[in-house]
């Protein structure tokens, strides 16, 4: 994963979870006995895992897709009669965006334990979207050499995964934002 990968992801993410929200809304009201209250309450995210991680593997396939024509390092690294595609975008961003915002996305107001979790919360969805992209990813795999090494190479970008997940996070959770959901 490199900056413009979680670029894609990230603007992604958002087109689905607003589709995700009007979706809900629209169907919150077309029940009866539905008042606004209960409209407002609605979340902008899925309340599951499964929900999360498969808005997270769309992020995904929608990432390695718009990405492949120009994905020149891995056409520069992958073997001839090997698949170029970024297969390993999708399982990263399912594990990324699905156990952040499962278990590490809060409300508005986060104290110091709060984001101490959060920040927790964060390392874990970016290690676990790294363990989970290492078996697809064969650039990596020719770049270092060997399986070992590449994970190693993976492990030093957790920091910043972690980082760029808790701004998205903020921009989303924050109302004086502008992309506020």
């Amino acid at each position: 994963m490199f900056c413009l990968d979680y670029a894609v992801a990230f603007a992604t993410h958002y087109a689905l979870l607003r589709a995700h929200r009007e979706y809900s809304l629209r169907t919150a009201e077309d029940e009866e006995g539905c008042d606004a209250d209960a409209v407002k309450r609605i979340s902008i995210l899925p309340s599951s895992f499964a929900g999360n991680s498969a808005l997270g593997a769309l992020a995904g396939t929608a990432t390695a897709a718009a990405l492949y024509p120009i994905d020149y390092v891995r056409m520069a690294t992958v073997k001839n009669g090997c698949s170029r595609f970024a297969l390993g975008v999708v399982p990263y961003m399912a594990c990324y965006f699905g156990v952040f915002f499962t278990w590490g996305s809060a409300t508005d107001s986060c104290d110091a334990n709060c984001w101490r979790r959060k920040i927790a919360v964060a390392t874990a969805s970016t290690l676990a979207g790294t363990a989970a992209e290492l078996p697809f990813d064969l650039s990596k795999h020719s770049m270092s050499g060997s399986v070992r090494l590449a994970g190693l190479t993976a492990a030093l970008r957790i920091p910043l995964g972690a980082m760029l997940l808790l701004a998205y996070d903020h921009i989303l959770t924050h109302p004086h934002s502008r992309l506020a959901i």
